[in-house]
């Protein structure tokens, strides 16, 4: 299972990481990228907790 957390927080991060090269790019709303990036921040948090047990 902790290995899933890493895989997953890794995912997460990549993410993020892309995201704010979108909102660099002006590709996407900022209103879109802001949901997203919640999205992946409540998420990354979830699994933090988890990672902590």
């Amino acid at each position: 299972m902790f290995q899933y957390l890493r895989l997953r927080l890794r995912v997460l991060t990549e993410q993020s990481e892309r995201l704010q090269r979108a909102r660099s790019s002006g590709r996407y709303s900022s209103e879109a990228l802001s949901r997203a990036q919640t999205s992946l921040d409540v998420e990354m948090a979830r699994l933090e907790q988890l990672a902590d047990r």
